[in-house]
């Protein structure tokens, strides 16, 4: 029976896809092993038995171009932890820029910290507080033991009245202080500790997530600001990762795209969300989360001090010709016969980009029986298959330059959707579809259809700019990848 193609369909990916999703999409290049043991050192302090001094954040920077795997190393990570960890799950909290438009990443919709347990936090330190005022009672000196096995037990306690209620909450808050430090406001402290009862945990949970609550909301939780600031947000991700630390329970922030982040303090002329990333960095230090943020290479130069934030940096680099072949050599799980040349040919197609590696790898994998058979190396530098995704990769890369922020692909105004984007100021400029670099078939078809969209997107934006892209050599802004361009009707071609 043939051996199935080890090669998987590598398409670009979201920080919102599965985690499980890639383990079977790497392979062993120097920056997953880098990744896979950081994660696994990490772990390693909450597995049973382990040291809970000198417990430190673990702080990871992953810096590249376009196409070098940062969002798929991001997921691989958070696969490692889940299956490091076990049944002792993480919770892992995602922040990637909105779809359609730049923004300060504290306020992107929905809101990313519907992930966080606050009940199940609430609930564990409720229980620490009860069982600290058991302890100091000689009443209930004896159900300490029980109370450790059974957190239910201790309203059982309150509805006996044998435990001191008012010691209770007075002890929940103390600790809920104490935990959360200075960084943490008294509008956030209140919220946390208000989930802990059911008749405040509607209202508390829709402050917690960045709604707007009424007087009567508001009393009821003994918040003085109707929705939380710039400095409650910060605060709540702050007061989560000091939880978990506290309650030796592992907590994991990932954040992707930071150039978009970056895009939107220029388009503020500010560095709102660099300055954010920097004082949270430094909150973070009192606790022990894991913190990877990824992004592309302009973003880290907005801000060059913020990468020595990271006592951890992974740098995305582009596949040598000898990466090349210690990626055949694993997938094939043998060394490939007289494959120099070919090696080298499919390095000049894909420019060393791991997505366009892969993508051509499993072309060529049906191609050649399994790299069993001879392989052209003329052959592998003229394949299309790589065009496209490289001409995204370089025209996006491009765009960045240009203080674009980008999308792809994306949709905008009424659900067109385009495979790249350049947007100002969250306007949509720039729309590109590069099909045409993949199909080669029909291309006045592909004309007519991109001017058909281009014009209805131009009915909402129409200062919008379309450009379909070939494989013709054409002279523009933007080099050999135009070959069709509309405003919105015009074209040349």
């Amino acid at each position: 029976m043939a051996k199935p193609n080890p090669f998987p369909n590598y398409q670009v990916v979201r920080l919102t896809d599965s985690p499980d999703s890639v383990e079977k999409k790497s392979f062993p290049t120097h920056e997953i092993n880098e990744a896979r043991a950081l994660v696994k050192d990490y772990a390693s302090s909450f597995i049973e038995g382990a040291p809970t001094s000198g417990r430190r954040p673990t702080m990871i920077a992953i810096i590249g171009d376009y196409g070098t795997g940062k969002t798929h190393l991001l997921l691989y990570a958070a696969s490692r932890l889940q299956e490091e960890l076990g049944p002792k799950q993480p919770t892992v909290l995602r922040i990637t820029a909105p779809e359609d438009t730049p923004s300060a990443w504290f306020r992107v919709e929905p809101s990313p910290f519907s992930s966080l347990p606050f009940e199940d936090l609430m609930t564990r330190i409720f229980n620490e507080a009860g069982t600290s005022v058991a302890k100091s009672a000689r009443l209930t000196q004896n159900e300490v033991v029980r109370l450790g096995q059974d957190p239910t037990f201790l309203l059982q306690l309150i509805e006996d009245s044998k435990i001191n209620v008012s010691g209770v909450e007075d002890e929940f808050h103390n600790l809920i202080q104490q935990i959360c430090g200075d960084y943490v406001s008294a509008d956030v402290r209140s919220a946390f500790a208000a989930v802990a009862s059911n008749s405040t945990a509607t209202a508390a949970r829709k402050w917690l997530l960045g709604g707007v609550l009424s007087e009567d909301e508001m009393s009821n939780i003994h918040v003085q600001r109707s929705s939380a600031g710039d400095p409650e947000i910060s605060g709540i991700l702050i007061a989560s990762s000091a939880l978990h630390s506290h309650l030796r329970m592992p907590f994991a922030l990932l954040v992707d795209e930071l150039e978009h982040f970056a895009d939107y303090d220029r388009a503020h002329g500010n560095k709102r969300n660099l300055t954010w990333l920097k004082r949270l960095l430094e909150a973070f230090a009192s606790s022990s989360p894991l913190v990877l943020v990824a992004g592309h290479t302009s973003a880290w130069e907005v801000e060059p001090n913020l990468s020595a934030r990271f006592a951890n940096q992974i740098r995305m680099l582009v596949l040598s010709p000898r990466d090349i072949l210690d990626i055949l050599r694993f997938a094939l799980g043998r060394e490939p016969d007289h494959f120099d040349e070919q090696i080298v040919a499919i390095h000049e197609a894909t420019g060393g980009k791991m997505r366009e590696v892969v993508t051509l790898c499993s072309i060529l994998w049906d191609e050649s029986d399994g790299f069993r058979k001879s392989l052209d190396p003329e052959a592998i530098r003229r394949n299309i298959s790589t065009w496209g995704p490289r001409a995204i990769d370089e025209v996006q890369g491009l765009l960045q330059e240009k203080q674009f922020s980008t999308r792809r692909p994306a949709t905008i105004a009424r659900n067109v959707e385009f495979d790249l984007v350049g947007f100002r100021a969250g306007i949509p400029e720039l729309v590109f579809d590069f099909r045409h670099f993949i199909t080669q078939q029909n291309p006045k078809a592909q004309v007519n259809r991109f001017l058909e969209k281009v014009s209805e997107v131009a009915a909402v934006f129409p200062q919008l700019l379309g450009l379909l892209c070939g494989r013709r050599q054409y002279r523009s802004r933007f080099g050999r990848y135009c070959a069709v361009v509309s405003r919105p009707t015009r074209s040349l071609f």
